[in-house]
């Protein structure tokens, strides 16, 4: 029975821990075959070993799991003492955003460890099943009377497996036990929300409500002292959680963003070497490179506005204190544009920003929190005055600003100026709630406004480099529509900066996430009739779409026509319809794109397809028709842009082939749309299909009494002096009869000027008269015989 087949997890069959089988379906293998299999095994269980050993990222989670239970539980207490103390909103959404941010990080935790724990059990029933095939050839090996080797042997793989599946089973159980401890924390993380949520609710509600002393109030002086102490506690946990989330940061972030800082400064200070350059070469520049001359102003800008991606799970602390270190540098760069007698009003609101960023810290000293805000309130709304006041005098000069931009200014700052003063009227009357939310969120709005301004500012200068640096700066087509794609560029970074401005104002009234959910309602709400339903936001993605492609296919056309063709040697007309093939294949492609975002099943456009051969057979039959000698004109190229043709009575340059119709313009000036149809349908004479080359015939008569050959010889020379005249076809004169009153002859050459063929003829028909002049032949003058008859006589001889 030594042939008996045996179930091995052969490593044949079986592989590594990486997600493949560690053993075979049970296919039996015979008794000679255990000690290579064993072998096998002995390699699949090691490396089954460090396969389920948790990697660095796991490790890293299970080490600060019971550090991060033990401070979720003081910060769920530290929550719950804050509610109870009724704090104002813009701290509500501290509090409620921190917390966001924790449960972001334990779902991300959890979804690592559920991963891995499944791998994990996953390895455990293959160590299962691979010990069950190895207890089974033990049976058969002993009931066949293998050797005692063979046994110890097999003992021993047996003894290896009980081994790896202990200490799988010991990670699994670990696993398991992270796990369950995650939850627990995701539990606490829900709970706080939910609180969050439910005082915030509750405080919306009661949001018109009077709930604080009059300003008027000695309570409010003497509690806003006694909390002085309280408030300075606050600010010192608030240093200490931003030096402990910065410290967190330090092994991943931090660098990154050190890093994108350097390269920053170092691209703003080559654009600063160069903008002296440009502007040289360009004075009208001066507003885009202005923000090199503030290179490490610039980068810091640009830094702080790519925080929240970079720190995507940050506290709404540590954004704080990136938008404080952000306030130096915004001031820097909008203060060129701000005259010397306002630019104080620019550091007023910077040194507000700062006191406000204190004041939002502050949790449990309520009435000190309130006296400061009053104070913020007032001083802004005095600074506001004083900057309409001035603009009003015409004190501030906005270079770049157009009068609509000016109006729009104008307009934010009374709206500012009536939030601050609203804020402090209602704060005063102890209506706190409602006044911290209109003054808090206007003071945001106009920080966010001279943030973003800023960074607007920074891109431009940012575009107008690379506008003007390789590559793209030596491209032709960048240098012929730099302008074009610079007012481009700063028109969409302005509606993109406005849009942000607009979403952070709402975020810091609170309202940004209700507006957001109602304008993603609206959207995505279904509209039509039947079976055709559509929405909103579909078709606004439809037309940016078609937008886009439109956008695309000019600019790579641009690019071919300059920077493309020029380098490569095409036939004459190729270059053109190859660019406009492009451009078809573009607006066609991003058409189909804009059908499939609207929702579209593309599979039914042979449905569109009939229904337009049914319009094309009923009413588009002469537009197609044109299209499609537009599409024979591009690649069998008869003519060309730049050819003189002759057809239906037109004649003059083709200066454009459209889809439709050919651009032709005449002699005299005017353009004339040739139907595409008519250039293939009818004859077409093509001046300078294969050359530029044309025969000028000069008619010349002169009088009677001439020699011929001399008259000829005399034409024939004239034509040979000429400069522009060919010498081969070499230019002739010949003698065509006798006219009435002259002897006929023709001046007959070539040249390759084409366009000055008539100045050529102008300059021969000059030269023939001096030339017949000199040689004193005359020219023809017409003659008649006139006979008189009288009544009583033969008629008279003429004289």
């Amino acid at each position: 029975m030594l042939g008996l087949v045996l179930l091995a997890a052969g490593a044949g069959h079986a592989q590594t821990g990486s997600g493949q089988p560690l053993a075979d379906s049970g296919e039996p293998v015979q008794l000679s075959e255990i000690a290579a299999r064993a072998a096998d095994v002995r390699a699949l269980l090691e490396n089954l070993d460090s396969a389920t050993t948790p990697g660095k990222d796991v490790q890293a989670i299970l080490d600060a799991l019971p550090a991060l239970s033990n401070e979720l539980r003081v910060r769920l207490e530290q929550t719950r003492a804050a509610l109870e103390t009724s704090p104002p909103l813009p701290v509500l959404e501290q509090v409620g955003a921190t917390w966001d941010a924790t449960r972001g990080k334990l779902r991300a935790w959890n979804e690592v460890l559920t991963q891995w724990t499944s791998r994990v059990e996953q390895e455990r029933g293959r160590l299962a099943s691979l010990r069950e095939s190895w207890v089974r050839s033990r049976e058969a090996a002993a009931a066949a009377g293998a050797p005692k080797v063979v046994l110890d042997q097999v003992d021993g793989i047996l003894a290896g497996i009980n081994a790896a599946r202990t200490r799988v089973e010991t990670r699994l159980s670990a696993l398991l036990v992270a796990q369950y401890r995650l939850a627990q924390l995701q539990r606490r993380g829900d709970e706080a929300v939910a609180r969050i949520a439910q005082v915030r609710a509750d405080r919306l509600r009661r949001l018109g409500e009077r709930d604080g002393p009059p300003l008027w109030s000695r309570g409010l002086w003497a509690g806003a002292l006694g909390q002085a102490a309280a408030a300075a506690r606050d600010v010192r946990i608030a240093e200490q959680t931003v030096v402990a989330e910065v410290a967190q940061q330090h092994g991943t972030r931090v660098p990154l963003h050190a890093l994108l800082f350097v390269i920053l400064v170092t691209l703003l200070w080559r654009g600063r070497r160069a903008a002296r350059r440009w502007t040289k070469d360009d004075p009208s520049i001066g507003s885009v490179i202005g923000v090199f001359r503030r290179p490490i102003s610039s980068a810091l800008v640009l830094a702080c506005f790519a925080a929240p991606w970079i720190y995507s799970n940050a506290t709404p602390v540590l954004l704080r204190v990136v938008a404080l270190v952000a306030i130096v540098p915004v001031g820097r760069l909008i203060r060129p544009s701000l005259d010397r007698s306002v630019a104080a009003a620019l550091y007023v609101f910077g040194a507000l920003f700062v006191v406000d960023a204190i004041r939002s810290v502050i949790v449990t000293a309520p009435l000190f929190e309130h006296m400061i805000f009053l104070g913020e309130m007032l001083v802004a709304s005095a600074a506001t005055l004083w900057v309409l006041i001035a603009r009003r005098r015409q004190v501030i000069t906005l270079p770049s600003a157009d009068a609509m931009e000016a109006a729009a200014l104008r307009f934010v700052g009374r709206l500012l100026l009536g939030a601050f003063a609203a804020a402090f009227l209602l704060g005063g009357l102890g209506y706190v709630e409602l006044g911290r939310l209109v003054g808090g969120g206007a003071l945001g709005s106009a920080y966010f406004g001279l943030a973003i301004l800023a960074a607007v500012q920074v891109a431009k200068g940012l575009v107008g480099l690379l506008l003007r640096s390789r590559p793209l700066g030596f491209l032709a087509s960048v240098q012929i529509a730099r302008a074009v794609l610079e007012r481009r560029v700063v028109r969409v970074l302005r509606w993109v900066g406005v849009l942000a401005w607009i979403a952070a104002t709402l975020d810091a009234l609170t309202l940004l996430p209700g507006v957001a959910s109602a304008a993603r309602t609206a959207l995505t709400t279904q509209w039509g009739w039947g079976a055709i339903r559509i929405s909103p936001g579909e078709v606004l993605v439809f037309a940016l779409t078609i937008w886009v492609s439109f956008m695309l296919s000019a600019a790579v056309r641009l690019l071919l026509a300059e920077d493309v063709f020029p380098r490569v040697q095409l036939a004459k007309g190729l270059p053109l319809a190859l660019s406009l093939l492009v451009q078809y294949v573009l607006v066609f492609g991003g058409f189909t794109l804009a059908l499939a975002a609207l929702g579209m099943d593309l599979t039914k456009l042979t449905i569109l397809a009939g229904a337009l051969g049914v319009g094309v057979g009923l009413g588009l039959q002469s537009l197609v028709n044109n299209f499609a000698s537009g599409l024979i004109l591009l690649f069998e190229r008869p003519i060309h842009v730049g050819d003189v043709v002759q057809i239906t009575g037109v004649s003059g340059e083709v200066r454009h082939i459209g889809a439709r119709a050919t651009l032709v313009r005449t002699a005299d000036g005017a353009e004339v749309f040739i139907p595409n149809s008519q250039l293939i349908a009818q004859t077409v004479t093509n001046w300078t299909y294969s050359d530029l080359r044309r025969r000028i015939v000069l008619p010349v008569k002169v009088a009677y009494g001439a020699v011929p050959r001399r008259v000829t010889e005399l034409l024939t020379g004239v034509a040979v002096k000429h400069s522009q005249v060919f010498d081969e076809p070499a230019p002739g004169a010949v003698f065509l009869g006798f006219g009435e009153n002259s002897l006929d002859f023709e001046l007959r050459a070539w040249t390759d000027r084409f366009g000055d063929a008539e100045a050529i003829q102008s300059q021969l028909a000059d030269s023939v008269y001096s030339a017949l002049t000199d040689a004193q032949i005359e020219l023809p003058v017409p003659r008649r015989d006139v006979r008189v008859w009288t009544a009583d006589s033969s008629p008279r001889r003429p004289e």
